[in-house]
């Protein structure tokens, strides 16, 4: 009897990630009638398996049962888990997965992003976030990123997935426009080989958009504050309905956020460059060793 193919979707973070699993959620029907199937253990809504991915972290039982009995008897043959939480698993903890899935052929879906272009976003998502509120500069947010080394080199992150799972069941994407010629979503699913889209429903809104550099600047002066937190929530909620209102009617006026120094870009750039082209070649067979096709800055 074949195994059931498991398709673990693991990040990274700022990535689309979102914007993947708004898809999946509306339409987990959809998929159902090819053949496909989206867990409802661990299931936070939109946002993903993100209550799934901590549980698994900590190995908790319970948790890992409900999910083997929900996909285990399943008629569809393909099951898609997505939770960009997993981008932090320990190599420990990775093979709890392994043994966890063992009756189910695994592939792990990872998007990387240029570093410099992950390190704004994230530096950009820390001061959104309601419990970290960051109020540093960029350059305080690089020194605690490069205390978690395998969050900006990717080869790194690749070792202990690679080891557990096998290098040729890694499925490598690149994060940029120019790698996505047809969009994030039809590049994961027809990764995850789905090469038919029509049948299903793309929303419209941008779940996660990039807040204006002026909402930024304003979100992270007052991170300096002792907000209430629901205080501070209502504001961020309104900057982004605001910042979605002004993509439906594409009005413009504020500058796309850029926090680091065409200098900082460089040193970011130079010192993942060989992990970079390590990917590259052995993840992506690019005997030039190119991850990111996007020139770099001056």
């Amino acid at each position: 009897m074949n195994k059931k193919t498991l398709y673990l979707h693991v990040g990274f973070p700022k990535t689309g990630t979102s914007a993947i699993q708004d898809f999946l959620y509306v339409n987990s029907d959809q998929l159902k009638e090819i053949d496909y199937y989206y867990p409802k253990t661990g299931l936070l809504g939109r946002a993903g398996h993100a209550l799934l991915a901590p549980a698994l972290k900590r190995a908790d039982k319970k948790t890992a049962d409900d999910l083997l009995s929900e996909i285990s008897g399943l008629k569809q043959k393909n099951i898609i888990i997505s939770a960009e939480f997993f981008f932090g698993f320990t190599e420990k903890e990775i093979e709890f997965l392994k043994s966890l899935f063992e009756n189910f052929a695994v592939y792990i879906v990872v998007y990387f992003r240029r570093q410099d272009h992950r390190v704004e976003s994230g530096y950009i998502q820390v001061i959104k976030d309601t419990d970290m509120r960051f109020s540093r500069d960029i350059a305080r947010y690089i020194w605690w990123l490069k205390k978690n080394p395998r969050r900006l080199n990717y080869y790194a992150f690749l070792r202990p997935w690679a080891k557990t799972f096998g290098k040729t069941n890694i499925i490598v994407r690149v994060y940029e426009k120019r790698q996505l010629p047809d969009g994030l979503l039809p590049d994961f699913l027809k990764n995850v080989g789905i090469h038919d889209i029509s049948r299903f429903t793309i929303p419209e809104k941008d779940v996660n958009p990039t807040l204006p550099v002026a909402f930024v600047k304003l979100l992270k002066f007052t991170n300096r504050f002792s907000l209430p937190k629901n205080i501070h929530l209502i504001l961020l909620r309104a900057m982004m309905s605001l910042t979605s209102l002004m993509l439906v009617f594409k009005k413009k006026g504020f500058s796309k956020p850029a926090f680091l120094s065409p200098e900082q870009r460089r040193k970011l750039l130079a010192q993942y460059e060989e992990s970079n082209k390590r990917v590259a070649v052995e993840y992506l067979r690019r005997e030039d060793g190119v991850l990111f096709y996007e020139p770099p800055p001056l």
